[in-house]
């Protein structure tokens, strides 16, 4: 979840400025995030449920990582409700926003199945709980970084950075994400 961190203020940015709309409830996604900082930092604990620790400390990081929910949650309908209603400007850094937005969900939608600690027990070193983590990871290092690097690299620079291959390479990452992580997610299931 701190890896997001950084991709969730980025995209932030970027929905502002291209659905034309202000950042809604501002105030609730900066304290959001700096309660995912925390809260991010104790729910590492759910990826040791299968480690011969206490099972007060299995469920301590259950009900943290359980927590994230909270944080998260809001972040998403306030991200989504700047967009509504916007004038949408469909560029390469919104397309590369969207994308690292939507991975995100499906990552961690997947990863609060296994923040359960009788699901985890039954997933843990499978192919479901390494697609999990890759479609957050993806979403917001990968696309959150390229939607950060198309968005402020004209900024710093003063040079354009190729829309036409900003989009081909946003669907691309797309479509291979996709390709490499569905096939994972469902091969846990079988496993």
């Amino acid at each position: 979840a701190l890896v997001l961190i950084f991709a969730f203020a980025a995209i932030a940015e970027i929905f502002s400025v291209f659905s034309g709309n202000p950042l809604l409830n501002w105030p609730v996604i900066m304290g959001s995030i700096a309660s995912i900082a925390v809260l991010g930092t104790l729910a590492w604990m759910q990826n040791m449920y299968t480690a011969p620790i206490g099972l007060g400390y299995k469920y301590f990081g259950m009900c943290v990582a359980l927590m994230l929910i909270i944080p998260v949650g809001l972040i998403f309908y306030n991200l989504i409700e700047t967009l509504k209603g916007g004038a949408l400007n469909m560029r390469a850094p919104l397309l590369f926003a969207i994308g690292a937005l939507s991975a995100i969900s499906l990552g961690l939608a997947a990863e609060l199945q296994q923040s359960l600690v009788g699901a985890a027990w039954y997933l843990k070193n499978t192919t479901d709980s390494t697609a999990a983590t890759h479609f957050a990871l993806i979403g917001g290092a990968v696309f959150g970084g390229f939607a950060a690097l198309h968005y402020w690299f004209p900024k710093i620079t003063g040079r354009s950075m190729g829309e036409q291959l900003g989009r081909i390479s946003f669907w691309t990452l797309a479509a291979g994400s996709l390709l490499a992580f569905v096939p994972m997610a469902l091969a846990g299931w079988e496993e």
